[in-house]
C-alpha cells in the first residue's frame, strides 16, 4: 500500500457547513478586525518600519572602549612582576641567613 492511497479516504463533514465556502463568509464574519494590512503605509514615514535611529545618535549613549590606556596595564604589569622578584629575592636572602647563622652555630659548637 503506498502513501498516496492511505490517507486519501475521503469522509464527509458533518454537519454539512452552511455556507460550503469560505469566500462567501469569510470577509463577513471578522467585522471587528480592523487591523491594517500589511502593505499599510498611513502616516508612517517613508522607509522601514520601525524605524531605525539615524548614524549619528545610534551610539551616543555608549561608553567609548578604544582598548587605550596610555600604557598604564603594561606598567602596572610590569610593577607586579618586578615587586614579585624583590619579595622572593628578600625571602631567599631571609631564608640564606638563617641557614648561615645556623651553620655559625654548629661550626662553633664543633670548635668548642
Amino acid at each position: 500500500a503506498s502513501l498516496a492511497h492511505a490517507g486519501s479516504t475521503h469522509k464527509r463533514i458533518n454537519p454539512k457547513l452552511d455556507p460550503e465556502s469560505h469566500h462567501e463568509f469569510f470577509k463577513h464574519d471578522y467585522p471587528h478586525d480592523v487591523n491594517p494590512p500589511a502593505n499599510f503605509q498611513g502616516n508612517r514615514p517613508a522607509g522601514v518600519y520601525p524605524g531605525f535611529q539615524p548614524d549619528d545618535v545610534y551610539d551616543k549613549d555608549y561608553v567609548k572602549d578604544e582598548n587605550g590606556d596610555g600604557g598604564e596595564w603594561a606598567a602596572q604589569a610590569k610593577f607586579d612582576e618586578l615587586r614579585t622578584k624583590v619579595k622572593k629575592a628578600k625571602s631567599d636572602a631571609d631564608a640564606a641567613g638563617a641557614a648561615e647563622a645556623e651553620e655559625k652555630k654548629r661550626l662553633e659548637a664543633e670548635r668548642a
